[in-house]
Parts: structure tokens; sequence; C-alpha cells
């Protein structure tokens, strides 16, 4: 198994089997150009995730709309309490679910696309509170990054609140 890598070349969820078949205990982690991801595993299960907005199953969900980065497994380390109860191929699929689901707006986590809040707006739209704030924190020019920090959101969380509000037409992705 190679202990370092690129994303590029060798998918998040092939990297965990890797690691799962070999029983490995240690800490994965992802950087990518702007964000580090850690999963720790004992004896080839997940244990524990931390990503940037979000710690534990939020994280994994966080870490599989990464697609970019290098990746290091390094062993011999002090692991952190347990926080994931799923086993590794139930938080394989539900990564995979939610890369799929995030399609639409990972980019805006991942790359280079922004977000513009939209100035014809029709009559008669609900939103959430959550989706409000997002909304106003995004008119007011503050990035992606300091909206999720300020309202302590996972990107998981931010991509579907994201989708919800392109749906009613407040945002477009450009």
């Amino acid at each position: 198994m190679p202990t370092k890598g690129n994303l590029k070349d060798f998918k998040l969820e092939e990297v965990i089997q890797m690691i799962t078949a070999g029983k490995k205990s240690g800490k994965l982690e992802i950087n990518s150009k702007r964000r580090r991801y850690r999963i720790y595993f004992k004896n080839g299960e997940i244990l524990h995730a931390s990503a940037p907005f979000s710690n534990g199953e939020d994280a994994i969900k966080d870490v599989f709309l990464e697609e970019n980065g290098v990746f290091e497994f390094v062993q011999n380390i002090v692991l952190p309490p347990k926080t994931i109860n799923k086993n590794t191929m139930e938080v394989i699929f539900n990564g995979m679910s939610v890369r799929e689901e995030c399609k639409e707006v990972k980019e805006v986590f991942t790359g280079d696309k922004k977000i513009q809040v939209s100035t014809n707006v029709g009559d008669n739209i609900s939103i959430s509170e959550t989706e409000w704030k997002i909304l106003k924190r995004l008119a007011e020019g503050k990035t992606l990054d300091q909206i999720l920090e300020e309202e302590e959101l996972s990107y998981y969380k931010a991509c579907i609140i994201l989708m919800k509000i392109i749906k009613k037409g407040l945002i477009k992705i450009t």
C-alpha cells in the first residue's frame, strides 16, 4: 500500500479499502489546496475523522467532497477517541453517495467556482433561517469558509443548503 499519493491517482475509497485490508492503525492525512482532513484508523476500522468545520461522521462526508489533494498515511501515533460507529464499507458507500448528491455544488468547495446572489427573485419564496443567514452573508461578500466557520456548518450540510437555495433561484454558481 502506498503511504503517500495523490487523490487524482487513487480515489479516497480505494485508499481507505487498502488501509482496511491491511488492518492498519494510524492517521490518513489529506491535504488539498486549501484544506486539511484527517481520518484515524484502528486495526483497519475507521475510528475518527476531522475536517476544517466538522468532526466524526460529518467530517467523513466532507472529505468525500474533496477529490484533489495529496494523502499520507502515518502510523505510530496516539489515536483519538472513537466518534464513528459505522463499519468501513458503510462509511465508504455513504461517502460516495454524498459525493454524487453534492455533485452540482461541490466545485464551490473544491474548485474555483463562485457563488452569485440572484437579483431576480420571484414572489412567495420560503427559506429557512439558516438559508437566510447564508444568503445574507453571501450578499455581504463573505467567503464560503467564513460563512461555514461563523455558522458552524460542515461542507456537506452547506452543500445541502446551497442546493436548496439554488433550486429556489436565489443563487447561481458561476
